[in-house]
């Protein structure tokens, strides 16, 4: 559910953008200054606030609270601050109805959401029983982890399969 959500976040998104390097030229070269103006201020309210922000602010925060709810294990930090900007995301919803601080809550949930994304790339390699990233050997420890596996009989990997 949560891919379905990250997809549509990312197709809404391009959608509002796409209409400024395909409709914008033809508007600007179109000769009736007064048509283009209505064209584009119907675009701008249709694709670029309606579905490009709007949509794209309900999607992408869907899309961080489904990805922390898939990710068994994480760090308590990492889904406050997930929670936290998707939730400030969502702010920006309220942006064309004029709500006070709205704006602001918006810009300053994606500036910590890019933080959060950032931390995400490199959550696996931190935390261990996230996919792509298996538990380390159980003979290894923090002061013999440089030199490799520890010489002990009880900790060689003959010893651990037969217990």
């Amino acid at each position: 559910m949560s891919v379905h959500a990250g997809v549509l976040a990312g197709l809404v998104q391009v959608l509002g953008l796409l209409r400024w390097p395909f409709a914008v030229p033809v508007l600007a070269h179109s000769g009736q200054p007064q048509v283009a103006e209505i064209v584009f201020s119907t675009l701008h309210g249709y694709l670029g606030t309606g579905i490009g922000e709007t949509l794209g602010y309900l999607f992408t925060a869907a899309w961080t609270v489904l990805l922390l709810a898939a990710l068994p294990g994480r760090p308590r930090w990492f889904g406050v601050l997930g929670t936290g900007s998707a939730l400030t995301i969502v702010a920006g919803v309220f942006v064309p109805l004029g709500l006070p601080g709205a704006d602001l809550a918006n810009f300053a949930g994606y500036i910590a959401w890019s933080g959060w994304a950032l931390c995400l790339a490199f959550l696996p390699a931190r935390t261990t029983g996230l996919p792509g990233r298996s538990a380390p050997p159980r003979s290894w420890t923090s002061t013999s982890r440089a030199t490799g596996p520890t010489s002990s009989a009880s900790t060689s990997p003959a010893n651990r399969s037969s217990s």
